[in-house]
């Protein structure tokens, strides 16, 4: 009946296909509109021969299809069997199949894209699935990666009568809502390089000043184009940053993913992407080719084309200064979104010390994730607590166990196994 498609160092797999099925959600929830439309939300569950007795263990879902979050967040599942758990996957609303509308991204449609409808979106839908399993009494515990870490955290505060604890992995909390100054993401990039073997760091930035230098030349940006394998050649200084945007995000995605195993999250990259991006532009002939071959690695992992969220740069990262400032925000909504950003709503609704005034709720980052600085470093209270993975990429915690998996985030599940499971019993 089911294929399974990752495999523990404990043998407890990932189930596929789950099973899936839709809850009916009104598209605006804060209106009193007796006529207000309704769209299907899609949910991904396993019940594990669930009879209403166990946990329901919720993961949020984020910006994405909710399958890819449900083939790679394995520790719901090794925990789920242990602890006799029904597993939902919640599709956030508009992604995935779960679009509101026939053309949800127009206005006015795209303005009930938010964190506080898709909130509600799941605190309904827990309470539709407790009735349905029979299981109106058991306790709820929240999963998210990311942002979905974050709408985990939120599920805990805003609906604490429905969700008992809440895991939030690598959840950039003060980044996001603005409670913290966006300062150091690129210099954690660099770093996680620089960890690997510093000469890698030297290449980048030499390999960047050369591309600088050639783009200024008479016809330079055609002969970098070239040098770079391109699809389409560079003709404008927009063209140029847009390739250095696009090279830099390599770098981002590869240190986010540095995982000790192959994975397919976020495109098909090997284990420690980091250190192969590494050793592959310092065994290039030159500096430019070097950033090729090494930014080939993310966008090229299949080896079979024949090519190869952002903070201000500063002194002490290896990247060429691409300055993203709020008003370049505010015109890129406006122009594309017709939408005024809030900036400030996050830290209206939520605060900056409001976790103090809340429970049960588990913050974990890895070291080597470059969002890390975002989120939520130090307990804020006996049960709100801060979990650090050394060796830890963007939430490895919530990825499967493996046997290649470092020493800390072996340590990290159990100590987020035992506090959820005092969570239940305290219910």
């Amino acid at each position: 009946m089911f294929c399974l498609v990752t495999v523990s160092c404990n043998k407890i797999q990932i189930p596929w296909p789950p099973k899936v099925d839709y809850s009916i959600q009104k598209i605006d929830h804060f209106s009193f509109d007796t006529k207000s439309e309704t769209f299907r939300l899609r949910f991904l569950y396993k019940d594990y021969r669930y009879k209403g007795y166990g946990p329901i263990f919720f993961y949020c879902g984020n910006e994405g299809s909710i399958e890819n979050f449900w083939n790679n967040t394995g520790f719901m599942f090794e925990l789920a069997e242990t602890m006799h758990a029904l597993v939902i996957f919640a599709e956030h609303r508009y992604y995935g199949q779960s679009l509101p509308f026939s053309d949800s991204f127009t206005q006015p449609n795209i303005k009930y894209l938010s964190v506080e409808q898709a909130l509600a979106d799941f605190a309904y839908l827990i309470t539709e699935v407790k009735q349905r399993f029979n299981a109106v009494q058991a306790p709820v515990i929240a999963f998210g990666g990311s942002y979905g870490g974050m709408l985990a955290a939120y599920m805990r505060l805003r609906y604490p009568h429905l969700v008992t604890g809440a895991l939030a992995a690598s959840a950039p909390m003060y980044w996001v809502s603005g409670l913290r100054r966006f300062h150091g993401f690129f210099e954690a990039v660099t770093r996680d390089y620089y960890w690997t073997n510093p000469k890698c760091v030297a290449l980048f930035k030499e390999s960047y000043r050369k591309m600088e230098e050639l783009a200024a030349e008479e016809n330079g940006l055609k002969k970098l184009s070239e040098e770079l394998r391109l699809c389409e050649s560079m003709k404008t200084k927009e063209d140029y940053e847009w390739m250095l945007k696009w090279s830099r995000n390599a770098f981002v995605m590869m240190t986010m993913m540095d995982y000790p195993t192959e994975a397919s999250f976020m495109g098909d990259l090997p284990a420690y992407p980091v250190n192969v991006s590494c050793q592959a532009a310092l065994a290039a002939k030159d500096p430019i080719s070097g950033i090729r071959d090494a930014v080939g690695v993310f966008y090229n992992s299949s080896q079979q084309m024949n090519l190869h969220d952002d903070s201000p740069p500063t002194k002490f990262d290896m990247f060429p200064a691409l300055p993203l400032t709020k008003e370049q925000v505010t015109d890129y909504c406006q122009r594309r979104w017709k939408v005024m950003p809030a900036f400030q709503q996050l830290a209206t609704y939520f605060g900056p010390d409001v976790w103090k005034y809340t429970s049960n709720i588990i913050f974990s980052n890895g070291n080597l994730d470059p969002w890390a600085d975002g989120g939520i470093g130090m307990d804020r209270s006996d049960s709100v607590v801060a979990l650090r993975i050394h060796g830890g990429a963007h939430h490895l915690d919530l990825r499967l166990s493996d046997p290649n998996d470092p020493p800390s985030v072996r340590e990290i599940r159990e100590a987020e196994r035992r506090l959820i499971k005092r969570w239940i019993k305290e219910v």
